[in-house]
């Protein structure tokens, strides 16, 4: 057996504990990258899965605005004709009913304004024929106030139809 000098004699005596030593830091690194690759892609499929429930939602949420877009459309442009139904108003009438399921209630607050603004509008035209106090213009601001509406339904609804991801940074 040859002698070896004290520095290498120190070296293997020491070899082992430190190879061990680094083993498990490369194993340990090793994980701890696997665990933090695995926690991001966890991550990402929940901000996907986050996403595709706020389409679903927007997708919703648009058909009510254009049910009441259609409402004001409606009342404005047909509510004078003869063969106008009054009970059309009806099924959208529902819709916003249910909006509360998807709006904020201050919007729900506006959406039954605009159904009351409605409502007040063809009652008024409906009595308008057999009504001596008959007014045409409160006839005129109900309608204007309408058209008012109308026009700013993109407005009304765009803080809440509005897609954050595509609009962060861009203050509310």
């Amino acid at each position: 057996m040859t002698d070896l000098p004290p520095c290498l004699e120190l070296a293997k005596a020491f070899a082992a504990p430190v190879a061990a030593i680094i083993a498990s830091i490369v194993v340990a690194t090793s994980a701890g990258v696997i665990a933090w690759r695995q926690w991001k892609t966890a991550d990402q499929q929940a901000q996907t899965s986050l996403d595709q429930l706020r389409f679903a939602l927007f997708k919703d949420r648009f058909a009510i605005y254009n049910n009441v877009k259609a409402l004001l459309r409606m009342v404005i442009n047909d509510s004078h004709k003869p063969d106008f139904d009054m009970f059309a108003v009806t099924e959208h009438y529902v819709v916003i009913d249910e909006a509360r399921f998807f709006f904020s209630p201050e919007l729900c607050e506006r959406l039954q304004a605009v159904q009351a603004d409605c409502q007040q509008f063809l009652e008024g035209r409906a009595r308008q024929p057999t009504d001596p106090d008959y007014n045409p213009r409160e006839d005129a601001a109900r309608q204007t106030r309408l058209t008012e509406k109308f026009r700013g339904m993109a407005k009304t609804f765009e803080k809440e139809l509005k897609f954050r991801q595509l609009t962060r940074g861009v203050p509310d």
